[in-house]
Protein backbone atom coordinates (compact mmCIF):
# COMPACT_ATOMS: atom_id res chain seq x y z
CA UNK A 1 0.00 0.00 0.00
CA UNK A 2 1.22 3.90 -0.79
CA UNK A 3 1.80 6.12 1.67
CA UNK A 4 -1.06 8.39 -0.23
CA UNK A 5 -3.53 5.48 -0.11
CA UNK A 6 -2.37 4.42 3.80
CA UNK A 7 -2.86 8.31 4.63
CA UNK A 8 -6.16 8.48 2.84
CA UNK A 9 -7.40 4.80 4.97
CA UNK A 10 -5.82 6.26 8.07
CA UNK A 11 -7.46 9.42 7.67
CA UNK A 12 -11.00 7.48 6.80
CA UNK A 13 -10.73 5.11 9.80
CA UNK A 14 -10.63 8.52 12.06
CA UNK A 15 -13.91 10.14 10.27
CA UNK A 16 -15.87 6.83 10.68
CA UNK A 17 -14.91 6.53 13.99
CA UNK A 18 -16.09 10.24 14.78
CA UNK A 19 -18.98 10.22 12.61
CA UNK A 20 -20.28 6.98 15.15
CA UNK A 21 -19.60 9.18 17.97
CA UNK A 22 -21.47 12.21 17.06
CA UNK A 23 -24.20 10.55 15.80
CA UNK A 24 -24.51 9.05 19.12
CA UNK A 25 -23.59 11.32 21.83
CA UNK A 26 -23.60 14.84 19.31
CA UNK A 27 -20.88 17.32 19.19
CA UNK A 28 -20.93 18.60 23.13
CA UNK A 29 -20.58 15.43 24.61
CA UNK A 30 -18.97 13.83 22.10
CA UNK A 31 -15.04 12.72 22.89
CA UNK A 32 -11.82 12.31 21.48
CA UNK A 33 -10.91 9.73 23.86
CA UNK A 34 -13.93 7.59 22.62
CA UNK A 35 -13.21 8.41 18.98
CA UNK A 36 -9.58 6.84 19.83
CA UNK A 37 -10.37 4.10 21.75
CA UNK A 38 -13.44 2.57 19.07
CA UNK A 39 -10.99 2.96 15.83
CA UNK A 40 -7.85 1.70 18.07
CA UNK A 41 -6.16 5.00 17.11
CA UNK A 42 -3.30 6.90 18.86
CA UNK A 43 -4.36 10.69 19.67
CA UNK A 44 -1.31 11.38 17.73
CA UNK A 45 -2.54 10.43 14.83
CA UNK A 46 -5.98 11.74 15.18
CA UNK A 47 -4.32 15.28 15.90
CA UNK A 48 -1.82 14.60 12.46
CA UNK A 49 -5.09 14.72 10.36
CA UNK A 50 -7.17 17.06 12.30
CA UNK A 51 -5.99 20.36 13.90
CA UNK A 52 -9.19 19.67 17.01
CA UNK A 53 -11.63 18.53 17.35
CA UNK A 54 -13.81 21.40 15.48
CA UNK A 55 -11.83 20.88 12.44
CA UNK A 56 -12.74 16.73 12.53
CA UNK A 57 -16.39 17.89 13.36
CA UNK A 58 -16.55 20.15 10.15
CA UNK A 59 -14.77 16.97 8.06
CA UNK A 60 -17.56 14.82 9.10
CA UNK A 61 -20.26 17.38 7.91
CA UNK A 62 -18.02 17.97 4.90
CA UNK A 63 -17.62 14.66 3.60
CA UNK A 64 -21.76 14.04 5.23
CA UNK A 65 -22.61 16.96 2.57
CA UNK A 66 -20.75 15.60 -0.20
CA UNK A 67 -21.72 12.08 0.01
CA UNK A 68 -25.36 13.46 -0.39
CA UNK A 69 -24.63 15.65 -3.02
CA UNK A 70 -23.48 13.52 -5.14
CA UNK A 71 -26.31 10.65 -4.81
CA UNK A 72 -28.66 13.67 -4.87
CA UNK A 73 -26.83 14.59 -8.00
CA UNK A 74 -26.61 11.33 -9.55
CA UNK A 75 -30.41 10.19 -8.39
CA UNK A 76 -32.21 13.06 -7.28
CA UNK A 77 -32.34 15.43 -10.46
CA UNK A 78 -34.77 15.23 -13.78
CA UNK A 79 -35.06 17.25 -16.63
CA UNK A 80 -38.40 17.76 -16.82
CA UNK A 81 -41.63 18.40 -14.97
CA UNK A 82 -43.20 20.95 -12.93
CA UNK A 83 -41.73 22.22 -9.63
CA UNK A 84 -43.99 19.83 -7.75
CA UNK A 85 -42.38 16.74 -9.73
CA UNK A 86 -38.71 17.95 -9.17
CA UNK A 87 -39.67 18.40 -5.38
CA UNK A 88 -40.81 14.80 -5.54
CA UNK A 89 -38.07 13.25 -7.62
CA UNK A 90 -35.44 15.14 -4.79
CA UNK A 91 -37.55 14.35 -1.76
CA UNK A 92 -38.12 10.79 -2.75
CA UNK A 93 -33.95 10.55 -3.74
CA UNK A 94 -33.08 11.96 -0.36
CA UNK A 95 -35.40 9.73 1.55
CA UNK A 96 -33.53 6.25 -0.25
CA UNK A 97 -30.16 8.10 0.70
CA UNK A 98 -30.74 8.14 4.30
CA UNK A 99 -32.09 5.10 4.42
CA UNK A 100 -29.19 3.62 2.96
CA UNK A 101 -26.69 5.26 4.81
CA UNK A 102 -27.92 5.23 7.81
CA UNK A 103 -24.76 5.96 10.19
CA UNK A 104 -24.89 9.79 7.91
CA UNK A 105 -28.60 10.25 8.76
CA UNK A 106 -27.84 9.66 12.38
CA UNK A 107 -24.95 11.91 11.95
CA UNK A 108 -27.13 14.68 10.19
CA UNK A 109 -30.09 14.30 13.10
CA UNK A 110 -27.34 15.03 15.62
CA UNK A 111 -26.20 17.81 14.11
CA UNK A 112 -29.39 19.09 13.93
CA UNK A 113 -30.42 18.58 17.75
CA UNK A 114 -26.70 20.83 18.16
CA UNK A 115 -27.41 23.34 16.39
CA UNK A 116 -27.27 26.50 18.34
CA UNK A 117 -30.16 28.18 16.85
CA UNK A 118 -32.26 25.03 17.24
CA UNK A 119 -31.63 24.64 21.03
CA UNK A 120 -31.77 28.09 21.95
CA UNK A 121 -35.78 28.16 20.81
CA UNK A 122 -38.51 25.81 20.13
CA UNK A 123 -38.30 26.61 15.76
CA UNK A 124 -34.81 26.95 14.06
CA UNK A 125 -34.40 30.63 13.05
CA UNK A 126 -33.13 29.79 9.73
CA UNK A 127 -36.02 27.68 8.25
CA UNK A 128 -38.21 28.29 10.55
CA UNK A 129 -39.05 24.42 10.81
CA UNK A 130 -38.99 22.39 14.75
CA UNK A 131 -36.18 20.80 14.83
CA UNK A 132 -37.66 17.39 15.60
CA UNK A 133 -39.85 17.44 12.34
CA UNK A 134 -36.85 17.95 10.16
CA UNK A 135 -35.69 14.21 9.98
CA UNK A 136 -38.56 12.73 11.61
CA UNK A 137 -39.36 9.43 10.02
CA UNK A 138 -42.36 7.13 10.94
CA UNK A 139 -39.68 4.55 12.01
CA UNK A 140 -36.10 4.96 13.58
CA UNK A 141 -33.14 4.72 11.41
CA UNK A 142 -30.30 4.88 14.42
Amino acid sequence: MKREEKNAASRQKILDSARKEFAEKGYAQGSVNTICGDGELSKGILYHYFKDRDALYLACMEQCFQTLTAYLSEHGTCAGGGVERRLDVYFSASLRFFRAHRATACFCRSSIRDCSMCRSSSRCRPCSASPASIFRSPRRMC
